[in-house]
Order: C-alpha cells, then structure tokens, then sequence
C-alpha cells in the first residue's frame, strides 16, 4: 500500500481554539448543531476541511473558547457609535477586519465579562456566551476575506474594560458574587460550563498554576456538579487558563493615546 495523505488544517488554524466550518462564502454553519460542535480536536477538523476546502471559520464565542468579540458594524452606524464611545482599547487587543468592512476585537471571556448584546448600541454588538463570530482567513459572502491586523498568536487576551463592560450593561457591572468555593450552592447542569469557567478564570487571578485550578474544578465538579461534567472538558478548562495573566490589572487606567476604528489611535500606541 502506498502511503496515505493526511486532510490538511484549515489555513489560519490556530492550536487550542474550538472551530467549526462554515458553508463557503457564508456566515452559515455546515454542521448539524452549528458553533456546538466546535472542537479542537484535530483529526475531526481535518475532516471536516478535506470534505469542504473552502469551509470559512466559525469560532464560538463565550465559555467555550474562552473568548469574547466586540463587534464593530460600519454599515450601521458602528464606526461612528465606536468612536463616540469614551473607552480604550490596549493596542496590543488581538482584532481582525472583517469580510463586510467591519472590525472584531477580541477579548478574554471571565467572571465579569457582560452577556451577549446585540445591537447594544447601533452598529455594535458584543457576543459572549450562545453566539459566534467567523475567523480569518474566511471568504465573506461579498467575496472578500476576514483578515488579521493582530491574530490571536501575536496579540494578547484581556477581560474587556471596565469602561466597556459599563457601556454594555448599561449600568456599572454588579453581578452576584460568585461561590467558587468547593461547599458552595448545587450548579445547574445546563451553567456547569459557563460556572466552572467562572471559577477557573477567579483561581486564575488569585495566582493558582493550571495543576491547582484542575484539582480545584475537579473537586468543585464533585461536590457541587454530582460529577457530571466530563473530566476531559474541565481539564481543558483549566489548560486555557495559562494564556491569562494572574491578577490582571484589568481597571487601572492608564495614559495614552486612543485609537479607533479607522483613524483612531489606541492605547500606548
């Protein structure tokens, strides 16, 4: 027999990040459950891309790749609701252009990270959790390409600032403190993703290594999840946890420059 030919990665594959594909030239998804069957297993991918090349990039947003997008919408005002906004954007923040002329800039999901909101101001939506957004280097239905101004290898994830989360909300974040204690109240199963995430990225902050934050889960799993959530999904919670920084200063302003969409200037730049 001669030798067999392993099914290519989809260009612009990125190690650790759940993808999907999407029908060629569109924000479709060409899987049955859509962005819930993201995986970064690797062999599932490339069959997925062997049997559609041209598939686009389709990456969940939310707890299940740990990151959250701000999207900027110029055709709807987004530019303009962008720039009126009096936030900033470190220049580092990981961002692409979009096939549409838009912007994406990409954030790290956390305990504070606001819900999706569509449309929270004209042009402008925010999607977390149940939403997803398609990746360079992907074909828009116009026939132009999703491109990276700073990928997600080079650029550097953050929780979204405070100022944003404020904007977003519409009022000043005050959620529920979180248990994320081991005694702590029973977790709904369809939150156990979302709650455990939550307690990853506190433990996180707090200084715990990723061998602490997985015996910490796999003990809050235990006793407050009934065991349910699979051993395999928290372990790759907690290997996400190492691109985060412990103890971000994620609400101390500093001084610079802001940039913007198009001609702005961002932080530090």
């Amino acid at each position: 027999m001669g030798p067999v030919d392993t099914p290519e990665l989809p260009a612009g594959w990125i190690s650790g990040i759940p993808i999907f594909p999407l029908m060629p030239r569109s924000k479709i998804p060409a899987t049955p459950r859509g962005f819930k069957d993201a995986t970064t297993n690797e062999t599932t991918i490339r069959g997925w891309w062997a049997e559609t090349p041209l598939a686009g990039i389709g990456m969940p947003t939310g707890a299940p790749s740990g990151i959250d997008v701000l999207d900027v919408d110029p055709k709807n005002g987004g530019e303009v609701s962008f720039n009126a906004l009096d936030f900033e954007i470190p220049k580092d923040t990981p961002r692409s252009i979009t096939g549409g002329g838009g912007y994406h800039f990409f954030f790290a999901h956390s305990a504070d990270s606001p819900a999706t909101a569509p449309g929270f101001r004209n042009g402008l939506d925010w999607k977390a959790e149940g939403g997803y957004v398609v990746l360079p280097p992907s074909i828009h239905p116009s026939g132009k390409r999703y491109a990276w101004t700073l990928s997600l290898l080079d650029g550097k994830l953050r929780p979204p600032p405070a100022d944003l989360v404020t904007i977003i909300t519409g009022r000043k974040a005050n959620k529920p403190r979180l248990s994320s204690g081991v005694n702590g109240p029973p977790i709904p199963q369809g939150e156990m993703q979302t709650t455990l995430f939550r307690i990853a990225a506190a433990s996180r902050r707090f200084g715990l290594d990723e061998d602490l934050i997985l015996e910490h889960l796999r003990r809050v799993n235990k006793s407050r999840c009934g065991g349910l959530f699979e051993d395999d999904r928290i372990a790759e919670i907690a290997r996400r946890m190492d691109r985060y920084d412990a103890d971000p200063e994620v609400d101390k302003p500093k001084q610079g420059a802001r940039t913007a969409v198009g001609a702005r200037k961002v932080r530090g730049t």
